[in-house]
């Protein structure tokens, strides 16, 4: 499925909103942290499109005394953009059942107007699943769509 910068962050967010349900809801000592997993250069990549701190996505810039600020952005607010969605439909999910929550997700994703929602094109956390190259951030193309292979868990 290919989607866009806009459509990859915002699917990135409901996943990890998803993620902390799905923790709430299971018993296992550890959380689960989700990721997708992209095609990108003819490599398959896992990563974030969103660095979201609590409820709150954060965004770095250097402001005009050069000191480095975050913007953060409510994402109860962004989540609004998908009225349809519903996080309590997929609270019974389990890390062998993921791929459960692809394709609604994308779905609803697909349906909202995302024209207000604009992040930077970033890949934060790199990881090159063939050869486990760890880089920071990929910067990607606004006006490519890019496309999501897969979800991938991993335990904290």
């Amino acid at each position: 499925m290919l989607l866009t910068i806009k459509e990859l962050q915002m699917l990135d967010l409901l996943l990890k909103k998803s993620g902390n349900i799905i923790n709430r809801n299971n018993s296992n000592d550890q959380e689960l942290n989700l990721n997708l997993i992209i095609s990108y250069n003819s490599s398959l990549w896992s990563g974030d499109f969103i660095n979201l701190n609590g409820p709150y996505i954060e965004e770095k810039y250097i402001d005009s005394d050069n000191w480095i600020e975050t913007k953060c952005l409510n994402s109860s607010d962004l989540i609004k953009l998908i009225p349809e969605f519903k996080f309590s439909r997929y609270k019974y999910i389990k890390e062998d059942s993921l791929h459960l929550l692809l394709h609604p997700l994308i779905y609803h994703i697909k349906k909202a107007d995302l024209t207000d929602f604009k992040l930077k094109p970033f890949f934060y956390n790199a990881v090159n699943i063939e050869n486990g190259l760890k880089i920071p951030f990929i910067a990607l193309d606004y006006d490519k769509k890019y496309e999501v292979v897969s979800i991938k868990s991993t335990k904290d």
